[in-house]
């Protein structure tokens, strides 16, 4: 029973986190889409759907909504057209707690 409680509690973390992520990185995208600093070609790319998931699966670990947001910020970050090579998130991650 305590594991069943305790997936469940996980499950809906993860989720939570998830759509945080998701909303916030939106809302970064939209902002540069609207200054006219949205690079369209890297959302495609394949590196830029691999930090998408290193932000996924660091983002579910989180308890605090502030890293949440600097995972949305790397992400919008790494689809601006001022943006960094090759953007990481291994490095930053620990970083930030």
């Amino acid at each position: 029973m305590v594991n069943a409680s305790l997936i469940a509690h996980i499950r809906g973390r993860i989720e939570t986190n998830r759509e945080e992520l998701s909303r916030r990185t939106e809302g970064l995208l939209d902002r540069l889409e609207d200054k006219g600093r949205l690079a369209e070609e890297v959302r495609e790319s394949a590196d830029f759907h691999a930090l998408v998931f290193q932000a996924a699966v660091a983002s579910a670990q989180e308890t605090e909504t502030e890293k949440i947001d600097w995972y949305a910020a790397i992400l919008a970050g790494a689809a601006s057209t001022e943006r960094q090579p090759n953007p990481q998130l291994h490095g930053n991650a620990g970083s930030l707690g």
